[in-house]
């Protein structure tokens, strides 16, 4: 009889350990359809998102685990700070980890030297404006590539 109550429990710890050790899951999602800039709105961004956080639900995530910044929440600055504390901080090797953008994309000069065709992507966000850097034509409010790029090193 004790045999079976011992090869029961192992059975059950060996059944419960992946649900204990399960990953992590966390998503920052972001969608900008109305921008300060006059003229640029995109429609249907809210319906972007839904559908995003759908497809997630069904991948296994919990609402509390999907972060989501929209329209006038959605500045560099917030997404840079909720990319670099909620989607980052904690964050193991074996954790899923989900960034989506819905919203216009540009380029601006590149500053650093690092990029083949001298300009670097952006996802432009709410904040967006035009800028004059280092006397060359420009955007602010926009998270570059290469912000994306440290935030994902870390």
């Amino acid at each position: 009889m004790n045999r079976r109550i011992t090869a029961l429990l192992a059975l059950c710890a060996l059944l419960a350990a992946p649900l204990t050790s399960r990953a992590e899951s966390r998503a920052l999602l972001v969608g900008v359809g109305h921008y300060q800039y006059p003229g640029i709105d995109l429609p249907a961004i809210d319906l972007d998102l839904e559908r995003m956080r759908d497809a997630l639900n069904r991948l296994g995530f919990d609402n509390r685990q999907i972060h989501v910044l929209q329209d006038e929440q959605a500045t560099s600055a917030a997404v840079v700070r909720e990319f670099g504390s909620w989607l980052r901080e904690g964050v193991r090797p074996d954790d899923h980890v989900v960034f989506y953008f819905s919203g216009h994309g540009s380029n601006v000069p590149d500053l650093d030297g690092d990029e083949e065709d001298g300009v670097d992507e952006v996802l432009v966000t709410n904040d967006m404006r035009r800028a004059t850097v280092r006397g060359r034509a420009s955007l602010a409010g926009v998270v570059t590539d290469d912000q994306i790029a440290s935030l994902l090193a870390k």
